[in-house]
């Protein structure tokens, strides 16, 4: 073999060896992708469940196994109807189509708010997300639902709507001209009985400065 032909040979092993260290290090910043994407999907509260146009479970996170009772290998593969609802079909929502159904059809998030009753009979207050996965732009393969616990949150934001409520009719029934200012001392309180004492109605003074008065 000429010493050219050696030289060749030589260049070719070299590309291959340099080839071969940028895809070891390509697998092993997708390992480590993996690795952080995955804590990341068990690291979280929100139950996740990945899906099939079939609603075959393909993959689901740590809270979901754990509300249900399961193990991953016991999840995947099955349908999702059949472990949330032990039902042999699609899951209906107080006469709402299946959110998975919906958001075939239309390719776009669906969201729904459901009510749920524990094994202690305790209600709780459901936010459900349904996101298509397209991947580069070809059609859908996967769908993602998330769903949150807003019990506490929805209960707390009724509270605080009833104390709103309770405060704004204490205030519009006061006889006494009560008005509040920011730190601009712009106008962003003021009662009716400030409206009658300063002759402004509510329209005309919130946002103003104080010196109007």
């Amino acid at each position: 073999m000429e010493h050219q032909d050696y030289t060749g040979l030589f260049e070719e092993i070299d590309q291959l060896r340099e080839g071969l260290i940028k895809r070891d290090k390509e697998i092993e910043n997708l390992r480590i992708n993996n690795l952080f994407l995955t804590t990341l999907f068990d690291g979280i509260n929100e139950e996740i469940i990945v899906l099939d146009p079939k609603f075959n479970v393909t993959d689901v996170n740590k809270a979901f196994l754990e509300r249900y009772g399961l193990r991953k290998p016991d999840a995947l593969g099955r349908k999702c109807y059949e472990i949330k609802k032990r039902s042999n079909a699609p899951c209906d929502f107080d006469d709402r189509s299946c959110p998975l159904t919906l958001a075939r059809k239309t390719g776009e998030r669906v969201q729904m708010t459901l009510f749920h009753e524990d094994a202690k009979g305790g209600k709780k207050e459901l936010a459900l997300y349904m996101y298509p996965l397209k991947l580069r732009g070809k059609r859908i393969k996967y769908f993602m639902e998330m769903t949150r616990d807003v019990t506490e949150n929805r209960a707390l934001m009724r509270k605080l709507q009833a104390s709103e409520k309770r405060f704004r009719a204490i205030l519009d029934t006061a006889t006494d001209a009560v008005l509040s200012v920011n730190e601009d001392h712009r106008i962003i309180l003021f009662n009716n009985a400030a409206q009658r004492i300063f002759g402004y109605s509510r329209q005309e003074i919130l946002g103003k400065d104080l010196n109007r008065l």
